[in-house]
């Protein structure tokens, strides 16, 4: 192998692993920083701040329509109104610049739809 070889290998394997990529796989590597920066994320993301759940923000699929709709529409009739009623709140406070109480943010993230 020659040098010139050698050097190129190694450039490209410095320009594929960045420094963010570094540290992402230091921090997330770490159980006790996994759960850590699991909480941190939950604090600065918005919609628990809002009283909204994850799947609340889900975006219809332009390539599949109805998928979310019909999701939806499988869910029973008490978790559709929650969710509606999560959805309308947010929009009120959204609208009004203003973010819900702390002890009404939902941290607990639960996932209740599955495509």
């Amino acid at each position: 192998m020659s040098a010139k070889s050698v050097v190129t290998r190694i450039s490209s394997e410095v320009v594929k692993t960045s420094w963010a990529d570094s540290i992402a796989t230091a921090v997330f590597s770490n159980p006790l920083a996994q759960m850590f920066n699991k909480k941190v994320y939950r604090k600065l993301i918005y919609y628990p701040q809002m009283g909204l759940y994850r799947d609340d923000c889900t975006k219809r699929n332009i390539y599949a329509p109805g998928v979310l709709e019909a999701a939806v529409q499988r869910l029973p009739e008490s978790v559709q109104r929650e969710r509606q009623f999560r959805i309308s709140r947010a929009f009120l406070h959204s609208t009004g610049k203003t973010i819900l109480d702390r002890k009404e943010w939902t941290m607990d993230d639960v996932s209740y739809i599955n495509f």
